[in-house]
């Protein structure tokens, strides 16, 4: 475990901080309590329910992104559930993008001035 910690300290790093970051930022603006939808929501949100409960694409839209976005209308979700889920897919693809975005600098930089 020692080692595992010492290979992937930077990124375990960046996995803290981006939450530490993510979470305060949440606590101060309130952006998963807010009832602000914005309308190219929308268009996510019918493009997930055509996938999955019309069996069809969207005009707009890409399939994959329907498909990660309406996941939880496998479960029973509804389009409230929706618009949560979407909030964290966000987050985690933010704390991704940080590793990719590491990993590309880390190619060019030390370690530890990519970081």
């Amino acid at each position: 475990m020692k080692s595992l910690l010492l290979n992937y300290k930077y990124q375990f790093l960046i996995c803290i901080i981006g939450i530490f970051w993510i979470v305060s930022f949440n606590f101060l603006i309130q952006m998963d309590s807010q009832g602000i939808i914005y309308p190219d929501s929308h268009s996510y949100k019918d493009a997930a329910r055509d996938l999955y409960l019309f069996y069809k694409g969207y005009f707009t839209r890409p399939i994959l992104m329907a498909f990660i976005t309406g996941f939880p209308y496998l479960f029973g979700g509804n389009d409230d559930t929706i618009y949560k889920v979407s909030f964290y897919v966000n987050v985690i693809s933010w704390v991704v993008f940080l590793f990719v975005l590491f990993e590309i600098v880390k190619t060019f930089l030390t370690p530890k001035k990519a970081f």
